[in-house]
C-alpha cells in the first residue's frame, strides 16, 4: 500500500490527526498513524490522504502548506 507523510505542527497534533478524524473509525483498508510530528497515511484511494490532510489543516493540526504538499503528492503520484 502506498504511504505519504503529512507534517503536523507537533507530535501532539500528529497523534490527534491520526486518531480524531471521524472518517478513520471503522476503515479497515486505509491507515493513519503518528510518527513523531508526522502522520503516515497508507492508502489505496487518493481521496483518503487528501481528506486526512484537509481535516488536519481545518482543525489546526497542520499548516496549509503541509496539507497542500500531501494533496499535490497524491494527485501527481509522487510521495512527499
Amino acid at each position: 500500500m502506498p504511504e505519504i507523510r503529512l507534517r503536523c505542527i507537533n507530535a501532539e497534533s500528529a497523534a490527534a490527526a491520526s486518531e480524531a478524524d471521524p472518517r478513520l473509525a471503522g476503515d479497515t483498508v486505509h491507515t493513519a498513524r503518528a510518527d513523531g510530528s508526522d502522520v503516515v497515511i497508507g492508502y489505496h484511494d487518493i481521496r483518503w490522504p487528501m481528506d486526512v490532510a484537509e481535516w488536519a489543516f481545518q482543525n489546526g493540526h497542520a499548516h496549509d502548506h503541509d496539507a497542500a504538499l500531501v494533496i499535490a503528492g497524491v494527485q501527481g503520484g509522487r510521495h512527499v
